[in-house]
């Protein structure tokens, strides 16, 4: 295997193991949270959560990606994004504070909603230095630190969390929670930064124009694309109510779990495809055709899976007595799944191909088609089956439709082919038929969890045997796994 290609796996594996923990910490919040504050409470914490995760994107300034691509590239200039960018984001998050109590004052505001932004407000300033130390790791392709940092703070928040809402905690209790399990990833990032660089107190305000001027396009890109992903909270909070919110909340609280493994395998090939762009054009079409191939595969399996046993999951997080309206929720974000699952990867080749501006456009167009899809959907749902959510869902689903096309139309040429297409439909007619098979043996006997496992093994074959996984791709699949996994599953298969 290459230089890259092993940088890619053992990166993967070392975020895929982080990402079991923090993904099982994070499931077993879920099972507590909507169910002990109920789904009133719930929606205010989420509305709550929402609005200081825009103003999150004031405080980035579209810097982490830039920061990535340039230190990727050349690793001198660690310390001039590093210092500078912690400079820059204080004085961000201070303005991003102003505007959002500027906000709740304007459109009205409990003491109870002042104090979640508070805390969430000092949770975000902790969040956003953090995240350049992550930017570091990421750079220099040493994501173990970053795994660490990660794990901490999600097993932490997990087990504090739950063992406060058992006790008869409320919704601020559980945001000071929050804030301190960012403050320990905080900490851990300064503990493992001095065994990658020596950073050098220097604040040069003279290159923050600069360094903002080569942000900007990334911080167009990630803010728009980011109220589109988020702005149906806020829209359905003033053209429904908290119940709405809260059926809504529980399963995208879900759908963006189900985000991990775009998001690992974005992280991991970012810095590799900044990197090769410039080095070898060949090596970044080969990786970056792959990726997609991976990325497709795994969002038709669990897009299927979702859409089968909606209702018991439903019923297992948050409770059908509450959150029955949330089962088609679950089930039109499941749709969704593959389409954004594609868009990281597609996104992640475009950024790396220094298309970043017209990124920018893409994300703007994107957040007034949404924008006026929810308009639209939202009260007609609302009116017509008081479950207004549903117009969120379905705006969300077009939405990424018209993204895929516009990522799609910016690829640089040659960068994918009729084979990525193939892999599409095989993979597409492999999973509707594992849907279908774990629809039925659920219905019939009851057992959603095992009729799950059989699914996913109905899924492999079918498409192993139309050879859109090989033996490679197998074994690679294999060792994310121990190695005793490994060699049992080899015997069994007879590779």
């Amino acid at each position: 295997m290459s230089e890259t290609g092993t940088s890619i796996l053992n990166n993967t594996k070392t975020m895929f193991v982080a990402q079991i923990i923090t993904w099982t910490s994070s499931f077993f919040l879920m099972m507590f949270l909507p169910r002990y504050l109920g789904a009133d409470a719930y929606g205010r914490l989420y509305f709550a959560i929402s609005l200081t995760m825009l103003g999150g994107l004031i405080i980035d300034l579209g810097f982490s990606n830039y920061f990535v691509k340039e230190v990727a590239r050349d690793r001198t200039k660690v310390n001039l994004f590093f210092m500078n960018g912690i400079g820059l984001r204080i004085v961000a998050w201070l303005t991003a504070m102003a505007i959002m109590f500027l906000y709740v004052y304007i459109t009205g505001f409990t003491s109870e909603l002042l104090s979640l932004l508070l805390i969430l407000g000092f949770q975000k300033l902790l969040e956003t230095i953090s995240d350049l130390a992550h930017r570091i790791f990421q750079s220099f392709e040493r994501l173990r630190y970053r795994s660490i940092a990660v794990i901490i703070e999600r097993v932490s928040l997990s087990a504090i969390a739950v063992t406060m809402l058992l006790l008869g905690y409320g919704i601020i209790t559980i945001a000071l929670v929050m804030a301190f399990s960012t403050f320990l990833n905080f900490l851990t990032c300064l503990y493992f930064i001095p065994r990658l660089v020596t950073i050098k107190m220097q604040i040069t305000i003279s290159s923050w124009m600069k360094l903002i001027g080569g942000s900007l396009p990334f911080l167009i890109s990630t803010f728009f694309s980011f109220v589109y992903y988020r702005i149906d909270v806020i829209m359905l909070s003033a053209l429904t109510n908290n119940s709405v919110v809260g059926w809504y909340g529980a399963p995208y609280r879900l759908f963006d779990t189900m985000m991990f493994f775009p998001s690992i395998l974005q992280i991991v090939v970012f810095p590799v495809f900044a990197r090769l762009w410039k080095q070898s054009r060949n090596d970044f079409i080969l990786n970056a055709r792959r990726s997609l191939d991976a990325s497709i595969i795994i969002g038709f399996l669990i897009a299927f899976c979702l859409i089968a046993l909606a209702r018991p999951i439903v019923d297992l997080l948050f409770g059908l007595e509450h959150y029955l309206n949330s089962v088609i929720l679950l089930q039109l974000l499941a749709v969704t799944l593959p389409l954004v699952y594609a868009n990281f990867i597609l996104g992640t080749v475009d950024t790396s191909s220094d298309k970043q501006k017209e990124l920018s456009i893409v994300s703007i167009i994107a957040t007034f088609i949404n924008i006026g899809l929810n308009f639209w959907l939202i009260p007609l749902f609302q009116e017509s089956s008081g479950n207004g959510a549903i117009g969120a869902a379905i705006a969300t689903l077009i939405t990424e439709i018209c993204v895929l096309i516009m990522f799609g139309y910016l690829l640089p040429r040659g960068c994918f082919g009729k084979e990525n297409l193939l892999v599409i439909a095989k993979s597409l007619i492999a999973g509707i038929i594992s849907g279908i098979f774990l629809w039925y043996i659920e219905s019939k006997f009851k057992m959603w969890l095992v009729s799950g496992i059989i699914s996913v093994f109905v899924y492999t074959v079918l498409l192993a045997a139309t050879n859109v996984l090989t033996k490679r791709e197998l074994n690679i699949a294999l060792s994310l796994f121990p190695k005793r996994w490994k060699d049992t599953a080899s015997r069994l298969s007879g590779l």
